[in-house]
């Protein structure tokens, strides 16, 4: 494993301590000392409301710990009820680490350091469950997986019939469709870009981009390197962008959150009957 993977990891198990500005710090310690007053009155001072009181004291001993702390905790534990800061962060990098090509062994073991850094069981499990709302168990076969006849052509491989997603035939192609392939990137500017499926037409170059994961931070990725692409090729004319169905209404709002100017070159649809249909009658009005 990597050290840049060993280092995300660890900053991943570092976030959710979160330092209090100093200003926060004195709020929450004038809270914390009107609520245990509140509840001495309450306990001690007839007539007596247990309930309150106790729930007061709770709350203002919690305000005052935070505010002697100076931090939040990644988890804490009140009267039976647990609070996690770490859940929505741990599901996220689980499902973008799910939407990536890693090999199977690779993913399960990042998820294992991630569990082992993880403050309980819990947290991990209840992450994992939400991961599956913003990902997909069921990756799609990767280059290496494809039995292929014949050598790799430059950079790229050509496309398997058997994983081709069903629009790509009813595209108008001129030339070899390329996978996995590097598009050609200016120098002294980190690695090349790698698109899913590279695609020559009369009307110039499609790519398209086959996602397995669709939360902020795989689609904030797929941005970047659409951008990177549209630079550095200028035989691109747009980009398609394809997500299992659940992941539909992601899809939809970060389309909508693109600019106008990558927005107008970026045709966003499920990977379904749906999503096909919308994608050959988009390619066609923008070949026109």
């Amino acid at each position: 494993m990597s050290d840049h993977s060993d280092q995300q990891l660890a900053a991943m198990g570092r976030r959710g301590a979160t330092t209090l500005h100093p200003w926060a710090r004195v709020a929450l310690g004038v809270l914390g000392a009107a609520a245990v007053g509140a509840a001495v009155i309450l306990l001690f001072f007839p007539p007596a409301r247990e309930t309150g009181g106790t729930a007061l004291l709770v709350i203002g001993a919690v305000f005052l710990l935070l505010s002697v702390i100076g931090r939040l905790p990644k988890s804490m534990e009140v009267t039976g009820l647990a609070l996690e800061y770490e859940q929505d962060e741990m599901a996220e990098f689980i499902s973008t680490i799910r939407g990536t090509d890693l090999d199977e062994d690779t993913v399960d073991e990042l998820l294992k350091q991630l569990q082992q850094m993880s403050a309980n069981g819990r947290a991990f499990k209840a992450a994992k469950k939400q991961a599956g709302e913003t990902s997909s168990d069921t990756g799609l076969p990767t280059a290496k997986d494809v039995p292929m006849a014949g050598k790799p052509v430059s950079n790229a491989v050509q496309a398997a019939s058997n994983d081709d997603p069903a629009w790509l035939s009813k595209i108008p192609t001129k030339g070899l469709v390329l996978r996995e392939h590097v598009v050609a990137q200016q120098s002294g500017r980190g690695r090349p870009p790698r698109v899913d499926f590279y695609i020559p037409t009369g009307d110039g170059v499609v790519v398209a981009e086959r996602l397995q994961a669709w939360n902020r931070t795989t689609l904030g990725l797929v941005s970047q390197r659409l951008r990177r692409v549209f630079d550095n090729d200028k035989e691109v004319r747009f980009a398609i962008v394809t997500v299992p169905s659940a992941g539909r209404d992601a899809l939809e709002e970060w389309h909508l959150s693109l600019g106008n100017d990558l927005r107008s070159r970026v045709v966003a649809a499920t990977d379904d009957e749906a999503g096909t249909a919308a994608i050959v009658r988009q390619v066609n009005a923008l070949m026109k």
